[in-house]
Order: C-alpha cells, then sequence, then structure tokens
C-alpha cells in the first residue's frame, strides 16, 4: 500500500507550513492526484487520518480533485483524454504523444483557521 508513505509525505508537508505559519488547526486540504499515481482515495484517506491522530492535522479532511490522464498527439496536436488504456490518437490515431496531466500528485490549498 503506497498510500501510507503517500499520506506521510503530505502530513510532513503540511505539518511543516502550518507550523512555520503559526497556524492552529487545518479543516482541510485540497490535493490534485492523476490517474496515473494509482491512489485509491479511499486507502489515502483512511492513513492520513490514521497518522494524524493526536496531532494539529487531526480531523482534517482530505479533498481529493480526480486529474484524468491527458495526451497530446504530435502528429496532430489533438489533447485527449486516455481511456481504458488507449494511447492513440483518435483523430488520427497516431502513436507519438506527450502527456499533458496525469502524474500529478500536488498539494493545491489548505483551509486553516
Amino acid at each position: 500500500m503506497h498510500e501510507f508513505g503517500i499520506a506521510q509525505n503530505i502530513f510532513n508537508a503540511v505539518f511543516r507550513e502550518v507550523k512555520k505559519r503559526n497556524i492552529s488547526k487545518v479543516i482541510s486540504i485540497e490535493l490534485e492526484v492523476g490517474r496515473l499515481t494509482a491512489i485509491v482515495p479511499s486507502a489515502l484517506e483512511f492513513c492520513f487520518e490514521t497518522i494524524s491522530q493526536g496531532t494539529l492535522l487531526e480531523g482534517a479532511k482530505l479533498n481529493i480533485v480526480d486529474i484524468p490522464l491527458k495526451m497530446k498527439c504530435n502528429r496532430c496536436g489533438n489533447v485527449y483524454e486516455v481511456e481504458d488504456y488507449s494511447y492513440k490518437c483518435p483523430m488520427c490515431e497516431g502513436e507519438d504523444y506527450e502527456m499533458v496531466s496525469g502524474d500529478e500528485l500536488l498539494i493545491k490549498r489548505l483551509e486553516v483557521e
């Protein structure tokens, strides 16, 4: 379960930031999570909840924004969402593409008191 390590890294990054800014309570943490990361949101939430018990991050809600896997065709310029692991361009059936989104794991925003 790689979610535990990811939850620990999120906790550490947020904890450092709230200590630096002298924040007393974190209400929510917005995350952008790309589909290619293969993170299971419920597992990440469970791990984060476990790690944060007894700390000033206890009770903080993870708001996970799913970022689709998108490619840009280098042949025709079409940007498309990958579905069913079919990476070919749906417009020209080209197989020369580059990733536009889908591998993100970003702490986007904190809601604090």
